[in-house]
C-alpha cells in the first residue's frame, strides 16, 4: 500500500501502478448517470439528469444557521444586554464540474444550468433529504475556466425564508378540535371554513390568538378562505380582505394546536411542517 488519501467525499487507493478511486461508498446511478445523494432537485429532478457532463462536488450551507444578535451596551457595564435575536438569510452553495466534447458544446451546457437556474424563489430540495424543500434565488455564480473543455464552478442560492418545509398537510376539524404534528414548527398556509348556520361575525382562535370577521354575511355553506402568506380573505372566490377585524393576529396565528369556531362549521387547516 503506497499511499491513503482521505478526503470529506472520496477517498484513494494506490497500489502500485492500480488507482482504484470511489465518489461516495453508496453511489447512485440513474440512465446510467452517476448522481451523488446531496445533488440538488429541481421539479423533481436533479441537474445531473438533465445536463450530461454536470457532476456535483459539493454543497455548503445546509445546517443549522446563526442568530442575528441585537444588543446594546450598557455603561460601566461587562458584556451587552440582550434585546432580540433572529435568522437572516440562508446561502446554499454548490460547487459542480461540467465537461465538454467541443467548445460549443461547453457553452450550450452552461446556457442550459442558466435556464435552470434562472426563475426567481423556485423551489428545490435534495436527493438525500427528499420531504423538506427550501425556496431562493441564485445570487452568485462563478465562470468556468476559459479555454479548457471541462473545468469547475460553483452557485449561490440565497433563501429569503432561511427555514425548509415539508408538503403540505390538510387537517379538517368539526367546530373545534386540536392539530397535532411531530414537528415542533409549522407554518400556516391556509384556513378554509364553511359555516353549518348564516353568519355576520365569524371568530376563529387558536389558545390566545384570534382572528375575527364582520361586516357582511355569510350564509352557510360558503367558504372564506383565509390567507395568512399573502395575507388576503376570500369568500367563495372574492376578495374579502376589508371584513377582517383590526385587532386579529393575521400573521402570527399558529399552526398547531386547538382550535375553535364561532359560529359551528367546518375548518379545513393547510399547514407546512417547518425545520431551521
Amino acid at each position: 500500500l503506497s499511499s491513503l488519501d482521505y478526503e470529506p467525499t472520496k477517498c484513494r487507493y494506490g497500489i502500485g501502478v492500480v488507482i482504484m478511486e470511489f465518489v461516495d461508498t453508496t453511489p447512485t446511478q440513474k440512465g446510467g448517470v452517476f448522481i451523488p445523494s446531496e445533488a440538488l432537485m429541481i421539479n423533481g429532478r436533479t441537474i445531473e439528469e438533465q445536463i450530461s457532463g454536470y457532476q456535483t462536488l459539493t454543497v455548503t450551507g445546509r445546517g443549522p444557521l446563526p442568530k442575528k444578535i441585537t444588543a446594546e451596551t450598557p455603561d460601566g457595564r461587562d458584556g451587552q444586554r440582550f434585546i432580540e435575536a433572529y435568522y437572516t438569510t440562508r446561502s446554499i452553495v454548490v460547487a459542480y464540474q461540467i465537461i465538454a466534447d467541443t467548445a460549443e458544446d461547453l457553452i450550450a451546457k452552461y446556457s442550459q444550468l442558466a435556464t435552470i437556474l434562472g426563475n426567481n424563489e423556485f423551489t428545490f430540495n435534495f436527493k438525500d433529504d427528499p420531504d423538506w424543500y427550501y425556496t431562493g434565488t441564485v445570487s452568485a455564480t462563478s465562470d468556468l475556466p476559459v479555454g479548457v473543455l471541462a473545468g469547475n464552478g460553483s452557485f449561490t442560492i440565497t433563501c429569503s425564508d432561511p427555514h425548509s418545509y415539508s408538503t403540505t398537510k390538510s387537517v379538517s376539524i368539526t367546530n373545534s378540535g386540536t392539530v397535532q404534528d411531530s414537528c415542533t414548527s409549522a407554518k400556516l398556509i391556509e384556513i378554509d371554513y364553511i359555516p353549518s348556520e348564516t353568519a355576520t361575525t365569524i371568530a376563529i382562535t387558536n389558545g390566545n390568538y384570534k382572528m375575527s370577521f364582520s361586516g357582511a354575511t355569510v350564509n352557510a355553506g360558503d367558504m372564506l378562505t383565509i390567507d395568512p402568506i399573502n395575507q388576503v380573505v376570500r369568500l367563495n372566490g372574492t376578495d374579502k380582505t376589508a371584513w377582517l377585524d383590526f385587532d386579529s393576529d393575521f400573521e402570527n396565528f399558529p399552526a398547531l394546536g386547538n382550535f375553535a369556531v364561532s359560529p359551528n362549521g367546518r375548518l379545513a387547516i393547510t399547514y407546512k411542517k417547518e425545520r431551521t
